[in-house]
């Protein structure tokens, strides 16, 4: 048994690698969105399979002593254990047989079998070739650089990781500063995730009238506001900082460290943190699955559900496993919906800020009855998931005029769609036309009689926090002035570089 082991010890570290390939590259391409402890149940869950599969391989050595017959069933097991990363796939052939596949479900079933059948026969191969001694090596060789090419590249990045969390310098806030009572208002301030601006949506050809009336009828001033940023990351840090989390000519920044979600597990408080704590205020966040809530500066509001993390799922959402999976998984999308029902008595809160991170009307799109998903990525598709938000949101407004009216209250949007002929681009596609989209948001705002005074139309996403911090403390806020700066993401050449967008 053990001779037989050693014989054929080419075959375990090649199926050790195979396992352990995947997380090493998930982590890899992850880095500085996610921490350490964020991988352990991926990684555990992925030793866990791995373990199960040796298993199956020992005991099988029991059953068939032949050593044939265990290869073949070893083939069988190996290619199952990395049948669908969607890593593996070559790009090319794989965007050119989806051009001739319309069904979703057919075409990640052909892609299973397809690979399936390739790696089987491959491994079958070279296993019923035992003398082909060279081609076993190479196999070996494969499997193994396969593993340490995403571990030396992790390595390095965390070597070469010098960007600390930080925040930077605190600008100036108020014109004056004189010690006032601090106006005894809660806040809620509403995020929703790629909200369109008017503009886009009568681009759009869509019809958005009856929500903006809604609004307008219970008073929310409407500002003719740009994003800050084009990008989720960016543009939410910059309201936790209360100025631009990044400017054009910084240095290239390498990961999304110091920027949204991962910036509120710094061991220093964000600049908005302190100020509201300045004021006795309490911060309660309700994220999604995205942003999730693991600051200890804030009140977590609402924490995800589910067995699975959703770290775990997206590494394995592209295996044969994502269907199973689906049974442990809860999804998060509807923070507003979770901040209604989770028994919180809206009447008794007292100097407290309520920061609500919505993800819809951001993919993945949800129906009119805010619970179904839709597979497709359309502007139909879009205009569906903004209907179930403006439902959320007015059953919110209604709860809050009911139980409390004096507070003040904004709804916002991170960014703006992308809407374009291919609906969602590359981003080496940024042309004018999508950039505008990117940019243009809903910014609305239901203020108190006694800061009308220093709410001015054109204020974008910063200066409305801005303006929100003055009237709490009653001091006229500094304003900033108002721009768009453009990042990107890490499948960019340009990630890491900001520039600066001309509003046109």
């Amino acid at each position: 048994m053990i001779n037989f082991i050693k014989y054929n010890l080419f075959f375990h570290l090649a199926l050790i690698s195979i396992w352990l390939s995947p997380y090493f590259i998930f982590y890899e391409q992850n880095f500085g969105q996610i921490t350490f402890l964020d991988t352990l149940q991926p990684l555990f869950f992925l030793i866990f399979l791995f373990s199960l599969v040796f298993l199956s391989l020992f005991l099988s050595v029991k059953i068939f002593p032949n050593q044939k017959l265990f290869l073949f069933g070893s083939a069988i097991i190996m290619s199952i254990a990395v049948m669908n990363f969607d890593f593996i796939y070559f790009e090319l052939i794989r965007n050119n047989i989806e051009t001739f596949l319309e069904s979703y479900m057919f075409k990640d079933i052909f892609f299973q079998t397809l690979f399936f059948l390739f790696l089987l026969i491959a491994i079958i191969f070279f296993n019923f070739s035992l003398k082909f001694y060279f081609f076993k090596n190479f196999v070996l060789f494969c499997c193994i650089f396969g593993l340490l090419v995403p571990c030396a590249q992790l390595f390095f990045k965390i070597a070469n990781d010098k960007s600390n969390i930080y925040f930077s310098s605190e600008s100036k806030l108020y014109e004056t500063k004189t010690e006032i009572p601090p106006l005894n208002r809660n806040v809620y301030f509403v995020v929703l995730d790629g909200y369109a601006s008017r503009e886009t949506f009568k681009k759009m050809n869509k019809n958005n009238d009856n929500f903006y009336e809604y609004l307008k009828n219970n008073e929310f001033k409407f500002l003719g506001s740009k994003a800050a940023f084009n990008t989720t990351y960016l543009s939410l840090a910059s309201i936790f900082y209360l100025d631009y989390a990044v400017q054009e000519g910084d240095n290239r920044y390498t990961n999304r460290k110091n920027f949204f979600p991962l910036m509120l597990r710094a061991k220093n408080q964000a600049p908005l943190i302190k100020e509201l704590s300045k004021l006795k205020y309490t911060l309660t966040f309700y994220g999604n699955t995205w942003s999730g809530c693991y600051s200890n500066h804030v009140e977590c509001g609402f924490l995800p559900q589910g067995f699975l993390a959703n770290e775990s799922f997206v590494l394995f959402s592209e295996t044969a496993l994502k269907f199973f999976l689906n049974l442990f998984r809860s999804y998060q999308y509807d923070a507003i919906g979770n901040f209604i029902t989770t028994n919180y008595e809206i009447e008794e809160r007292n100097s407290s800020f309520t920061f609500i991170h919505q993800l819809s009307p951001h993919d993945p799109y949800l129906r009119e009855d805010c619970i179904t998903l839709t597979k497709n990525l359309s502007p139909n598709d879009y205009m569906r998931s903004v209907k179930c938000v403006n439902l959320k949101v007015r059953e919110l407004i209604d709860a809050l005029n009911q139980k409390d009216p004096s507070a003040i209250i904004v709804i916002q949007s991170d960014h703006g769609p992308d809407t374009n002929e291919d609906w969602f681009p590359s981003n080496e596609g940024l042309t004018e036309n999508i950039v505008k989209s990117k940019v243009g948001i809903i910014n609305v705002i239901k203020p108190p009689e006694k800061c009308k005074q220093w709410l001015l139309d054109d204020l974008g996403p910063i200066n409305t926090i801005r303006f929100i911090l003055g009237c709490l403390s009653q001091q006229e806020p500094a304003y900033l002035d108002e721009k768009t700066l453009i990042g990107f993401y890490e499948n960019h050449i340009d990630f890491g570089l900001i520039k600066r967008h001309i509003h046109q």
